[in-house]
């Protein structure tokens, strides 16, 4: 006869649960933060520059 013990089926399914929340934590704050510093860097390169180059080359 085959018995199964529920406590641990509850723990192993928590876990589980745990690791899948955890897991979609760690990716959402890793695009926010891949999102964030790659807006920035095209915001640096994307400003209008000032200076005697951009005003000749505007002529």
């Amino acid at each position: 006869m085959v018995t199964t013990n529920h406590k641990n089926e509850h723990k192993n399914g928590a876990q589980q649960m745990r690791g899948y929340w955890s897991g979609l934590l760690a990716g959402l704050l890793a695009g926010l933060s891949i999102g964030g510093l790659s807006g920035a860097a095209a915001m640096v390169l994307l400003t209008p520059h000032t200076g005697k180059g951009t005003k000749a080359a505007g002529r």
